[in-house]
């Protein structure tokens, strides 16, 4: 029979010397799965922007509905010019290097209907 300082010291069995590394093993994954939390950004109200805007970026959505000879007015001469025939109207890609990457879908008249990009 175990008297009540033995229940008390894990050391005096060897099942309790177990459950001692296991409680180890745990404390320590625990941890280390909780270092990590701490990185996370921090929080910002809803329609602030979390970074501000790089300098010559414009919105993609500042050229929906211009034409698409406007939009190569204001910046220069697409990277690719796909035709698009389930709409009849034109894929325009910017991505040229050291500049930000747009992506234009134009409609039968020649108008973008779609902007995506900026980055």
């Amino acid at each position: 029979m175990r008297n009540y300082y033995s229940t008390l010291n894990p050391q005096s069995s060897p099942r309790g010397r177990l459950g001692a590394g296991r409680a180890l093993a745990s404390g320590l994954i625990l941890g280390a799965s909780l270092a990590g939390c701490g990185t996370f950004a921090p929080w910002t109200p809803l329609g602030t922007p979390s970074a501000p805007p790089q300098a010559g970026v414009i919105s993609p959505s500042a050229f929906m509905g211009m034409k698409m000879k406007d939009v190569i007015a204001k910046l220069g001469q697409p990277t690719s010019v796909e035709p698009l025939q389930e709409t009849t109207g034109n894929l325009l890609i910017y991505a040229h290097e050291g500049e930000p990457h747009y992506v234009f879908e134009t409609g039968s008249r020649g108008d973008v209907v779609s902007a995506t990009g900026g980055n």
